[in-house]
């Protein structure tokens, strides 16, 4: 996950070097911006797989003093 967000940024970087003219702010303001999205994809990722790790826990829990 951090390879595919380091690619972003770094395929943003070169895009915003070597493409149209940007000015210093916004250059790095998208680059900024870049990052930041990717450390929130990456947030909600871990959200939603804790999420799934406790749903499992309590599916077992009530499975298992259903047999008994």
């Amino acid at each position: 996950m951090d390879a595919l967000g380091a690619a972003l940024t770094a395929a943003l970087a070169a895009y915003l070097v070597y493409g149209p003219t940007a000015g210093a702010g916004n250059t790095g303001f998208s680059l900024n911006m870049a990052v930041e999205f990717s450390l929130y994809i990456r947030f909600f990722i871990r959200m939603f797989n804790d999420f799934q790790v406790q749903a499992n826990r309590c599916v077992d829990f009530f499975f298992v003093f259903r047999m008994l």
